[in-house]
């Protein structure tokens, strides 16, 4: 449920019980003070409590800048706060059937691919991951992850569910200039392209498409349209953000760019991306519904991301719950773990 302010919100006592705990997502331009209300509140009750601060949060078919959503769960078997530079991740093993795991990171975070490679070799890869990157295009904003009131950057919030998610996942983006190969890059920073200055090399890709010449002040506004696409084992192209320019030659993206991997400049428009919201498609209809999708695909169809919220929500019975993510993760078709960009990952759970 969707509140726009605490004086819209209050915990009906008649759905509380021991086993209760609360996903909380919260629009970044909601008041600190709203927040620190609200925790207190919940902090009073003795409930428990997890979430992450997000560019805007989803509810139905429109999307809001401020205010929160609150997500009551009954089944959540595990839930902590996990370094994402720590080189061992533990988390319990449950011998049951059906485990999903919800993850929020921390979206800007440069350790988010060797965190979940961690994650995914050392638990298991029986069961589906679903979630997103947290934080806030603002500056100065607080932490994006939370729980229990303490806030945490360069940390993920792993939540374990007793139960089974059924995905749908895809992008609209398609290859415009490629294949390249990736000659220098470090963590999430882009440095060579076929052993040239990555910046230079991918201005001039752009500049013959556009006309336009790259610099600080409109890199992102004009890259938004040109992602770049990484070519996975599995053949199927993994979105990239580009960021921002650093140190003048280099490109920040969100997430890694591995070194040696082979990469395409993409490209779409406003029909691309809204084709695959009209064909969001679950095999086994759940009683819930959340999605992440990505606050970069907002920014670029602008007044058209409307129309892919309608096209979703008009697909499922239920009351779409979700946000605008920095990044999202999920299982891919063939199993693996992902962090992906400018893609839409749709859930639904019981």
């Amino acid at each position: 449920m969707y509140y726009k302010s605490m004086s819209d919100f209050k915990i009906n006592e008649k759905d509380i019980s021991a086993n209760c705990k609360l996903l909380i997502l919260i629009a970044e331009n909601t008041q600190h003070t709203e927040i620190f209300n609200l925790f207190q509140y919940l902090d009073s009750l003795g409930i428990e409590y997890m979430g992450g601060i997000f560019p805007s949060v989803i509810y139905k078919d429109n999307y809001y800048n401020s205010g929160f959503i609150v997500k009551y769960f009954y089944n959540i078997e595990f839930a902590e706060i996990l370094s994402m530079d720590s080189e061992n991740v533990e988390i319990p093993v449950y011998n049951k059937k059906e485990i999903s795991s919800l993850i929020l990171v921390d979206g800007l975070s440069p350790n988010i691919k060797d965190f979940l490679n961690l994650l995914f070799t050392n638990y298991t890869d029986t069961i589906k991951y679903f979630g997103g990157g947290a934080g806030s295009l603002k500056p100065n904003n607080l932490p994006p992850i939370f729980h229990k009131g303490k806030f945490y950057e360069n940390s993920a919030l792993v939540i374990l569910l007793e139960t089974d998610v059924e995905l749908f996942i895809d992008h609209g983006w398609d290859k415009m200039d490629g294949p390249f190969l990736v000659t220098s890059s470090q963590l999430n920073i882009l440095k060579e392209i076929n052993w040239q200055s990555a910046l230079s090399f991918y201005e001039e890709i752009i500049f013959e498409k556009t006309g336009l010449k790259l610099n600080e002040n409109n890199f992102f506004d004009v890259t938004k349209a040109f992602p770049l696409g990484i070519e996975n084992e599995d053949e199927n192209i993994i979105v990239r953000d580009p960021w921002k320019i650093v140190d003048d030659e280099d490109i920040l993206c969100v997430s890694d760019i591995p070194n040696n991997s082979t990469i395409y400049i993409l490209n779409g428009d406003a029909i691309s991306l809204l084709k695959i919201s009209k064909r969001v498609r679950i095999q086994n209809r759940k009683s819930n519904s959340l999605l992440f999708d990505c606050v970069s695909r907002a920014l670029f169809l602008e007044k058209n991301f409307d129309i892919e919220l309608l096209n979703i929500s008009s697909q499922t019975k239920n009351d779409v719950i979700g946000v605008l993510s920095i990044g999202e993760i999920s299982t891919t078709t063939k199993g693996k773990l992902a962090f992906l960009n400018k893609t839409l990952v749709y859930c639904e759970f019981d």
